[in-house]
């Protein structure tokens, strides 16, 4: 217990804890002033996305008038026209309202918009809008007006549960392993390149007993992070932003078919991933550190160890995906793609992987020699 608090005062007292913890809150206040500043852009870029709808659909117009004067009676051309009529329609009705707070007329609107869209292209016209796209817009507005929420900005929100899941996806598509570096990348190996760790090596203690109470600090920084993190990013919304809905849909692809599940789910489902790459990342850096005993070789393996793992998701055997704990490097996309794995298929295998490597730098450090 001594040996835990010694090394928890050491972390916490070190001047670049102060400095991580500050950029760490400054960072969250800072994304939340944005979302702020730009919550009177939101209604710009929706009558700018309009528009260029509406300036693709006269040019189609224009192009399909001109072609029906050489040949009036081509029946194909025709529909093509009475569609695009139709969308234009749509578009000068959605142009015209103003409010965002009148949001399910909108969606209504677009709905249209975007099936008529797919009509067109299906009769064989051309429009910049995928079938992707206007499946999945399709959808998501379909379901905000069914549950009768109202929708977010993907980016510029300051919805609590919103402003959570930006706040999460950064931090698990490899903010969490950045940040738990940059707090405790060099826990071990520092003890290595200034030679303190022999000096406790010539005490009374066990040597197993400070690689664990080395491994438990680095733990209690992660917990630390997610406190400062969360809790920066739930007080802001809570006193200048909206309290949202955590039964927000979240659009996820699932044995290619379009699902939903909701954000208390998705912020569950991340937190899960993101501890277990966490608890890999640990064990796999603290081992590396016992082995090379400097800072740049541990880090530079772990790097590679990382990027190669990572790359395994590539190869097209499903069964990996139950082997393979790095899949969720970049956990965002293990939620949300799911047509070839499910999100929790490497749970069990970061569990075992972690507790391999913390029983193989048991075994380092118990026979490491002085020298």
């Amino acid at each position: 217990m001594k040996l835990l608090v010694f090394e928890l005062r050491k972390i916490i007292f070190d001047k670049k804890f102060l400095y991580l913890t500050i950029f760490l809150f400054a960072g969250i206040a800072i994304l939340f002033l944005r979302n702020m500043l730009f919550d009177s852009y939101i209604e710009k870029e929706e009558q700018q996305k309009i528009d260029s709808y509406v300036l693709t659909n006269q040019s189609n117009k224009r192009l399909l008038e001109r072609t029906l004067e050489v040949d009036p009676n081509n029946e194909e051309l025709q529909q093509l026209k009475t569609i695009n009529d139709q969308m234009l329609e749509t578009l000068f009705e959605l142009r015209s309202i103003r409010s965002l707070d009148d949001w399910q007329t909108r969606l209504m609107l677009e709905n249209e918009f975007f099936q008529m869209a797919a009509e067109y292209k299906n009769a064989g016209g051309d429009h910049p809008l995928s079938f992707e796209e206007i499946e999945k817009t399709i959808a998501l507005n379909q379901k905000l007006l069914q549950e009768n929420i109202k929708p977010e900005h993907p980016t510029y929100t300051t919805a609590l549960p919103n402003f959570l899941m930006i706040v999460t996806n950064l931090f698990i598509n490899l903010g969490a392993i950045s940040l738990l570096l940059l707090f405790v990348g060099d826990i071990v190996s520092s003890e290595f390149e200034n030679r303190s760790i022999y000096f406790l090596y010539t005490q009374p203690l066990n040597k197993i007993a400070i690689f664990t109470s080395k491994w438990i600090s680095s733990i209690f920084v992660y917990l630390f992070i997610i406190f400062i993190l969360y809790g920066t990013a739930i007080i802001l919304p809570l006193l200048f932003g909206d309290k949202g809905t955590f039964q927000y849909p979240i659009l996820l692809e699932k044995n290619q078919e379009i699902r939903f599940i909701t954000m208390k789910d998705y912020l569950i489902q991340s937190f899960i991933i993101v501890s277990i790459i966490i608890l890999v990342v640990v064990n796999v850096c603290m081992f590396y550190s016992l082995y090379f005993k400097n800072t740049l070789g541990s880090l530079f393996a772990l790097s590679g160890t990382l990027f190669a793992g990572y790359a395994v998701t590539f190869i097209p055997w499903k069964f990996l995906f139950w082997l393979n704990p790095f899949q969720y490097l970049l956990g965002e996309s293990r939620i949300l793609d799911q047509n070839n794995s499910l999100w929790y298929q490497g749970i069990a295998a970061g569990v075992v992987l972690s507790l391999l490597m913390y029983l193989l730098s048991l075994q380092k450090i118990k026979f490491s020699k002085l020298g």
